[in-house]
C-alpha cells in the first residue's frame, strides 16, 4: 500500500475547505482558505480538514493483545476476525470491472494501516491512485478528514469505498448524501456495515438490516446488495461475547482473557457461512451487509 507522502499531489491539490467549500492555498505546514480564512495544518505531510465544530470520537490506542496482534500479524486476520466476509472478494473483483483502469477511487474510513479489506482485488494501477481518507493519521492516510463533510469538489471521484465505516458515524444519511455528492454521474459506490454485531470501539452508533441499507442508498441506482457475513457470524461474534461476559465476573482482566480464548475456539465456526449465506432466510439474521450502486 501507499500513502501519498506530500501536500501537494495532484489530487489533494484540489481539496476544498470543509466549512464553506473555498479554495485552498496550500503551503507545506499549512492549508488556508481563500473564503472563511480558517487555516489547517499539515502534519507530517499530511493535510488534517477538519471543520472547525466537527464531532469526530478519536479513538485511544488500545492495549487489548488481540487488537495488537490483527495490526502487528496481519496473516492472523481470518483468526482474528469472527466474520466470514463471503461477499467482499466477489464483490470488489465486480467493482474493478465496473470502472476504468484509470478511474480515481476515494477509500472513506479505509483505515490508518489498510485500504480495507480484500482491496488488492482491484488492481494496482487502481490502488496506486487511489485516495485514502480518515478520521486519523497513519502511514497509509493520504488526508484527516470527517466523512460528513468531505473535503472535494463535486462529481470528482468515479468510485467511492466505505466498509464498516457507516455505523462509526453520527448521521449516516448525511455521510452517503457526501458520498453521492462527491461520485461523477456513473459512478460507483461500494458499502459494507454491520448488523448482528456486539458494539466495537467507542464510536459505534448504529446497526443497518439489508432493507435499512439498500435504503440508504435510495438515491444511487441498485447494482447488487446482500449478506457480508451470514447468521454463522453473528452467532459466534454473540457466543464470543456472551460466553466472555458471563465467565468474567466483571472483572476487565477475566473478560479479555476469555475474549481471546473464546475467539480462539470458536472463530472455525464462522466458515459455515460459506453455505448458509445461500439461504434465503439469512438476511434475517445476518451479521454484516453490503450494497453496491451507480449514482444516476
Amino acid at each position: 500500500m501507499k500513502a501519498f507522502g506530500s501536500p501537494l499531489s495532484p489530487v489533494l491539490a484540489d481539496t476544498i475547505c470543509p466549512n464553506c467549500h473555498g479554495v485552498l492555498i496550500q503551503g507545506p505546514q499549512q492549508y488556508l482558505c481563500r473564503g472563511c480564512d480558517h487555516s489547517f495544518p499539515v502534519i507530517g505531510n499530511i493535510p488534517i480538514l477538519l471543520k472547525k465544530d466537527h464531532q469526530i470520537v478519536f479513538e485511544a490506542p488500545s492495549p487489548n493483545i488481540e487488537l495488537r496482534l490483527k495490526s502487528t500479524l496481519f496473516f492472523l486476520r481470518p483468526i482474528c476476525d469472527l466474520t466470514f466476509p463471503s461477499a467482499s472478494k466477489t464483490n470488489l473483483r465486480l467493482l474493478r470491472t465496473l470502472l476504468h483502469s484509470d478511474s480515481l477511487i476515494l477509500f472513506v474510513g479505509g483505515g490508518t494501516e489498510h485500504q480495507g479489506l480484500f482491496v488488492k482485488e482491484l488492481g494496482d494501477r487502481l490502488l496506486k491512485k487511489a485516495v485514502n481518507l480518515d478520521v486519523a493519521p497513519g502511514k497509509n492516510v493520504d488526508l484527516v478528514a470527517d466523512a460528513h463533510d468531505i473535503p472535494f469538489p463535486d462529481n470528482y471521484f468515479e468510485g467511492v469505498i466505505c466498509q464498516v465505516v457507516l455505523e462509526h458515524t453520527r448521521d449516516s444519511d448525511r455521510v452517503v448524501a457526501e458520498l453521492h455528492r462527491v461520485l461523477k454521474p456513473g459512478g460507483i459506490v461500494y458499502a459494507e456495515a454491520p448488523f448482528l454485531q456486539p458494539v466495537h470501539m467507542t464510536s459505534d452508533f448504529r446497526r443497518f438490516t439489508l432493507l435499512g441499507l439498500e435504503t440508504l442508498f435510495a438515491d444511487f441506482e441498485r447494482i447488487k446488495s446482500g449478506v457480508n457475513g451470514g447468521i454463522a457470524s453473528a452467532l459466534v461474534l454473540i457466543a464470543v461475547q456472551f460466553f466472555s461476559t458471563t465467565l468474567s465476573f466483571n472483572l476487565t482482566m477475566l473478560y479479555r482473557f476469555w475474549r481471546l480464548l473464546f475467539r480462539v475456539l470458536f472463530f472455525p465456526f464462522k466458515f459455515m457461512d460459506a453455505l448458509l449465506v445461500r439461504y434465503s432466510t439469512t438476511p434475517l439474521a445476518s451479521s454484516e451487509n453490503f450494497f453496491l450502486g451507480r449514482k444516476v
